[in-house]
C-alpha cells in the first residue's frame, strides 16, 4: 500500500536555502556595482581635468600665454560648484564641468580641481581636502599614471596623497 503525501510544497529548509542563494547574490552585485560607481567618478574627473587641459592648451597656442588665475594674479583658482568664476578666459574653449566636487564639503578647499598660472606656466589639479587623502578608488587609478602624479601631493608607494593632475614643467614644484 503507497501512502499518499497530503501536504505539497517546499520544505522551510528549503526555502531558507533558496533564500540564501539570492542574499548571495545580491550581496556580490552590490559590491560589484560599487566598484564599477567608484572607476567612473575616477574616470569622470580625469576626462574632467583633461577637457580643462585642453581647453587651456589651445588658450596658449591663440594667445601665446596660459589663462590667468586668481583675478589675473598667480594664485589658485577654484572651481565653482556650478562652473563659473574659475578661469573665465576658458569660456569660449569649453563648458566648465560643474560635477567635481566629493568628499567633504564643509571644508571650503573641499575636494575639488584647482588652477594656477603666471601666464608662463600653470598647473591644473584635483586636490583633496585639508589633511585628507583622495579616495582610494582615485588612488588606484592615478597609481598606475606617474606623469599625473603632482610631485608636491604624492608619496610613492602611499595611498595618502592629497593631489593629481596637469602641468607645465616649469609648474611641476607649485
Amino acid at each position: 500500500m503507497k501512502i499518499q503525501r497530503a501536504n505539497k510544497g517546499f520544505t522551510i529548509v528549503e526555502l531558507m536555502v533558496v533564500a540564501a542563494v539570492i542574499v548571495v547574490l545580491a550581496l556580490i552585485s552590490v559590491v560589484g556595482y560599487n566598484a564599477y560607481k567608484n572607476r567612473s567618478y575616477a574616470s569622470q574627473t580625469d576626462a574632467n581635468l583633461r577637457l580643462i587641459n585642453l581647453a587651456v592648451k589651445q588658450y596658449y597656442a591663440k594667445n601665446g600665454s596660459y589663462p590667468p588665475s586668481g583675478n589675473g594674479s598667480d594664485t589658485w583658482s577654484r572651481l565653482a560648484r556650478d562652473g563659473t568664476n574659475f578661469v573665465p578666459e576658458l569660456t569660449p574653449y569649453l563648458k566648465m564641468p560643474t560635477d567635481v566636487e566629493y568628499g567633504d564639503k564643509t571644508s571650503t578647499w573641499y575636494n575639488t580641481i584647482l588652477y594656477r598660472s603666471n601666464g608662463r606656466e600653470y598647473k591644473l589639479i584635483r586636490l583633496a581636502a585639508n589633511g585628507q587623502a583622495v579616495p582610494k578608488y582615485e588612488y588606484d587609478f592615478v597609481s598606475t599614471k606617474t606623469e599625473l602624479q603632482d610631485p608636491n601631493r604624492w608619496t610613492a608607494g602611499s595611498p595618502q596623497f592629497r593631489g593629481w593632475g596637469y602641468w607645465s614643467l616649469g609648474a611641476a614644484n607649485w
